[in-house]
């Protein structure tokens, strides 16, 4: 697929989004409007808008909390779930085709919809929006956006946001990254020591709830939109030769150039608030030292006492020592079962897990799966993926 074959692939009327354009066009004749219209066409937006949140409050989630989640060998769909004190939406999306593999191990791309706005909601994942054409107001933490072409925002696990009205020339694409694939992200767009990659790495480790967020606003690198755009195209031919490691290269130099951006325009860069830069620190080391450290060589190589130590992770990462450690060692067992024909319990072992029971325990909560097993799904439709 090249660059004119995406454009116009995205600016075609998907099924999902049908019943809104029907919706949006019978509002405006019943209001006698067109675009043409200017300020008068403006209010009927903003007429549509509230009867929208309207609907929303009234009828779907009551003023609860809503939360964007994953689970395992699931289409691309929306399923609604009661709990005890919120209402929760369970973005079924980890995996996207009959087998789990490639890109989409560790990413997912969606078109956002058009012509409708979205309710409040807040995720479980790292979550990238990318305004592709027109713009569009993003409300993040309660701070509103205006996206234009080539902007990002890049908001991590519990950041809650609502997104106002998309319009028939305005193109959001939504990049979900996978917290159970963590280290290829990771050893993907980590750019140095730099405020960005501390953000990222909180991001991608974080526990939910912690509602931070970065805005980049993109005006002066043309590669940045360029290096998205081929990412998208290499998504939906995910089955060309190299597809993942092309898309690993591009997702390299995007945060590189990115990474520049933040360094050398610091303006056109917002975030909701920057990590405690210690606890980065004592993140990246644990990731450096996983197979042996323990919680009491990291707090003697930080001058920290084990409980400060805890402390900070769990106050930064939402996580215990015991907890972070063993989600990176997982992440280092997943990579190496992916590249090794090794037996399971030999791997297992490399990286610290001796008691082979409650090994595949903690493996089968991350993952989702039991070691090596493929991920599928009898129910996939391909429309589902909003493309």
């Amino acid at each position: 697929m090249d660059l004119q074959e995406l454009d116009q692939r995205l600016h075609q009327i998907e099924d999902f989004e049908k019943r809104g354009i029907s919706e949006w066009r019978s509002h405006l004749q019943e209001a006698g409007i067109t675009q043409e219209d200017g300020e008068a066409y403006q209010q009927c937006i903003k007429a549509w808008e509230e009867k929208q949140w309207q609907w929303f409050r009234q009828n779907f989630f009551k003023e609860k909390n809503v939360v964007l989640s994953y689970t395992s060998a699931r289409t691309n769909t929306l399923a609604r779930s009661m709990g005890d004190d919120t209402e929760e939406l369970v973005l079924q999306s980890r995996a996207l085709t009959a087998e789990e593999k490639g890109i989409r191990k560790w990413m997912m791309i969606q078109k956002h919809p058009r012509f409708g706005v979205t309710f409040e909601h807040s995720h479980s994942f790292v979550e990238i929006n990318y305004c592709y054409s027109g713009s569009m107001t993003n409300n993040v933490s309660d701070h509103p956006y205006i996206m234009h072409q080539g902007d990002l925002m890049i908001m991590e696990p519990g950041c809650h946001h609502t997104i106002g009205f998309v319009g028939e020339n305005d193109i959001m694409i939504n990049f979900v990254l996978f917290p159970s694939a963590m280290a290829t992200i990771i050893d993907k767009v980590i750019p140095g020591d730099s405020k960005l990659s501390r953000f990222l790495l909180a991001a991608l480790e974080r526990g939910f709830g912690k509602n931070n967020y970065v805005s980049i606003r993109n005006g002066s690198d043309p590669r940045i939109t360029e290096i998205l755009n081929e990412i998208i195209c290499e998504y939906i031919d995910e089955g060309r030769t190299a597809s993942e490691a092309i898309v690993g290269y591009l997702v390299q130099e995007l945060f590189a150039r990115l990474w520049r951006l933040s360094e050398e325009e610091p303006d056109l860069v917002e975030y909701g608030y920057q990590p405690d830069n210690k606890a980065v620190q004592i993140l990246n080391y644990i990731r450096e030292h996983a197979v042996d450290c323990t919680r009491e060589s990291v707090a003697e190589h930080f001058g920290y006492s084990g409980s400060r130590i805890s402390n900070l992770l769990t106050e930064q990462f939402g996580k215990s020592f015991v907890a972070l450690r063993n989600e990176i060692r997982l992440e280092m067992i997943e990579e190496k079962l992916n590249s090794t024909d090794l037996p399971v319990q030999t791997i297992a072992e490399e990286y610290g897990f001796s008691n082979q029971t409650h090994f595949y325990r903690m493996y089968k909560e991350y993952f989702g799966k039991k070691p090596r097993q493929k991920v599928k799904d009898e129910h996939f439709d391909s429309k589902s993926r909003g493309f």
